[in-house]
């Protein structure tokens, strides 16, 4: 349970991450592009930027669905799925979790 633990807390800074290197490969392909308008840079350049936007993209999505599956076997290991319970009992365990996530 401590390694499926551990995976979890490693993977939801990568959430973050990836978001924020989405937002940078979209800004690089917005100077890019303008750059391609005023004949400054190559089409291979702009190619090359929308390939990078598409993959971060990409990346920050997989982030996402990589912490749902470590979270998955975190309750697997306790024997015990949140997503079975009361509402209550769901929103305690999420608060005990952001808990130890945050330490």
């Amino acid at each position: 349970m401590l390694q499926s633990l551990n995976r979890t807390r490693a993977s939801c800074p990568g959430i973050n991450l990836a978001r924020d290197g989405a937002d940078s490969a979209k800004r690089n392909l917005d100077l890019i592009t303008d750059s391609y308008t005023q004949g400054i840079k190559s089409i291979i350049e702009l190619l090359d930027a929308q390939n990078q936007a598409l993959t971060a993209d990409q990346a920050a999505a997989n982030a996402v669905y990589n912490f749902l599956i470590d979270m998955m076997g975190v309750q697997r290991a306790m024997g015990f799925f949140v997503t079975f319970q009361a509402e209550d009992q769901q929103s305690a365990w999420i608060e005990k979790l952001e808990t130890l996530l945050e330490q």
